[in-house]
């Protein structure tokens, strides 16, 4: 095939193939507000893996934080797929500042709710809940799914306590230092499906023991997902950008060719 024709039919080619990507993730970032103890911030992200959504909720102030800017609640309204059933946590650090000791929370841990101490394999405090048309995340706020004095706030990484900090009380202790990652069971969701800003509204952020303050959140940007090996539409665009010169190319070699004197 000559270089012309050759460079035109890979284009189609690339043309043809360029599928788009499919994404798996969508994330939301609080609007600005603060309470009495200071600024909060968050952000929450839903990915679609199989069986379900892996959710990240991440504290995103810096320093050192009171209790009153932890993350104790979110809620959120699902539609355009299947209603959450269950949740259980995925991985998480917990900390406590009084004893200054930390561990790691088991991933696919089952809802232990006994005591503020290292559950054995499991999570201590936060539970869920269908609340109206919405699903509700909590150790604190209302309804509480969980009981007590909320435990497992989710603090920034960078939020340990320091001197004057209020985390260091027992009451509350402990905290989730940096994301705390929840795993919701929901039908029909696979690693391929493809999340839109749409199928999650009404998402709010409630932080501190009552919470003192609840949030709403700004639809941030859709993640396409890891190892997607279908082709993006700009990397076909991009081939064939490349492709096109080769072909001009081809086509004045031939129009010059015709037009030289015998």
């Amino acid at each position: 095939m000559k270089l012309g024709k050759l460079a035109l039919f890979a284009g189609a080619l690339a043309l043809a193939c360029a599928t788009p990507s499919f994404a798996n993730t969508v994330m939301y970032t609080t609007v600005a507000g603060s309470d009495s103890d200071g600024p909060l911030a968050a952000t929450i992200a839903f990915q679609a893996v199989s069986g379900g959504l892996e959710v990240t909720v991440t504290n995103t102030e810096t320093g050192t934080l009171a209790k009153g800017q932890a993350i104790s609640t979110f809620g959120f309204t699902v539609s355009g797929i299947s209603a959450p059933t269950f949740f259980t946590e995925l991985s998480g650090v917990a900390y406590n500042p009084v004893s200054g000791t930390s561990w790691t929370l088991a991933s696919g841990a089952a809802f232990d709710d006994t005591s503020n101490a290292p559950p054995v394999n499991g999570i201590d405090h936060w539970g869920f809940a269908v609340t109206g048309s919405g699903s509700l995340l909590a150790t604190a706020g209302s309804p509480v799914p969980g009981s007590g004095n909320p435990h497992y706030m989710i603090l920034p990484a960078s939020g340990t306590a320091g001197p004057g900090s209020s985390l260091a009380n027992s009451n509350f202790d402990p905290f989730i230092i940096g994301p705390g990652n929840f795993f919701l069971t929901v039908p029909g969701i696979t690693a391929t499906t493809n999340l839109l800003s749409t199928n999650f509204t009404g998402i709010t952020v409630g932080f501190g023991t009552g919470p003192d303050q609840t949030l709403g959140t700004t639809y941030t940007t859709t993640i396409p997902s890891v190892g997607s090996t279908v082709p993006l539409p700009s990397a076909a665009w991009a081939g064939l950008t490349m492709l096109l010169p080769l072909g001009f190319i081809a086509w004045r070699r031939r129009r010059t060719a015709r037009t030289l004197p015998v």
